[in-house]
């Protein structure tokens, strides 16, 4: 079965304390969605200390394990098709080897956080020493019902950002992660302005627009499962937000179509079960329409960015 393939990436990456660069040879089985990657990385000690350890984040393992930061993320937004997929839909990354000129390099990953990778350099990279090193390693993708990147079911791959990448830390200790989404961090529940609740493909244009803007106040929440309506599950997700924030459902389909209707009553059941002070869920969409298509993609296109823009302003 043919596969279309999209790849999208980036590979030379400049950090303050560090010149990073790397090149890639890859070459992907379609039948089997796996990609066969030898990574070429050159890293420059910028700092004043020696460097023992170098590490590297494995974006196509985040879903691989729980803990991760992506999957927690997913989690806390309520991904419905995360949480009960399979461990064959979500991926990983198998390396085989990470080598310099003096042989295989010992490596792990991080007990806390599985997609970090530490690679044990043998002899600590003087300040001003350049150090190159190859991997050879394996990307099976992963379905994309959970960012949009992978494999859909019709068979066409779509990747962002999987190969691994040098990843480092600020100030704080903490990772400064590039990823394709979910990673900035949110205002405590007190603080969250908006919640908005949505189904579909709206979910990952609305994330990739507060990845962009870091509009940390709004909390999206995707429910899949529509019917039976999961009451019980979205009461305990949305209590934590009850005090200040105002809830939407969005979606892009107009207001006549999509589940809007049918989803109406039960949320403002559930927000009037679970003591909210703003009780009635208010909608962001297309308004109603004879057909669930314009006909024009630059009409189509000005509607989606008029949705994007009124769930964020």
């Amino acid at each position: 079965m043919k596969k279309q393939f999209c790849l999208l990436s980036i590979f030379q990456i400049a950090f303050c304390f560090s010149q990073q660069a790397n090149e890639i040879d890859a070459q992907i089985d379609p039948i089997n969605g796996i990609i066969k990657v030898n990574q070429l990385f050159s890293f420059t000690n910028n700092s004043n200390k020696l460097i023992d350890t170098l590490y590297l984040y494995d974006w196509n393992h985040s879903y691989s394990d729980t803990s991760t930061p992506l999957a927690v993320k997913l989690a806390q937004e309520f991904n419905f098709k995360f949480e009960k997929s399979q461990s064959a839909e979500k991926g990983y990354t198998k390396v085989d080897n990470f080598r310099s000129n003096l042989g295989s390099l010992k490596w792990h990953r991080l007990e806390e956080q599985k997609d970090i990778i530490a690679i044990h350099v043998v002899n600590p990279i003087q300040p001003k020493d350049s150090f190159q090193f190859s991997a050879l390693y394996s990307i099976k993708l992963p379905a994309n019902h959970f960012t949009g990147y992978g494999i859909n079911n019709l068979d066409e791959i779509s990747f962002r950002n999987g190969f691994l990448e040098f990843a480092n830390q600020s100030f704080k200790g903490q990772w400064n992660l590039d990823s394709n989404y979910g990673f900035i961090k949110l205002k405590n529940a007190k603080d969250i302005n908006k919640v908005i609740i949505c189904s579909g493909k709206v979910y990952f244009d609305l994330l990739e627009e507060r990845e962009k803007t870091k509009k940390n106040d709004v909390l999206l929440l995707r429910i899949e499962q529509l019917y039976p309506f999961p009451a019980k599950s979205l009461a305990k997700e949305l209590k934590p937000y009850i005090k200040n924030a105002k809830f939407y459902w969005c979606q892009e389909e107009p207001k006549n179509m999509g589940g809007w209707f049918f989803v109406r009553d039960y949320i403002d059941w559930t927000l009037d079960y679970i003591k909210a002070k703003n009780n009635k869920i208010s909608y962001i969409g297309r308004e109603f329409a004879s057909t669930p298509a314009t006909g024009y993609a630059k009409r189509h296109l000005a509607q989606q960015r008029e949705i994007i823009d009124e769930v964020f302003k």
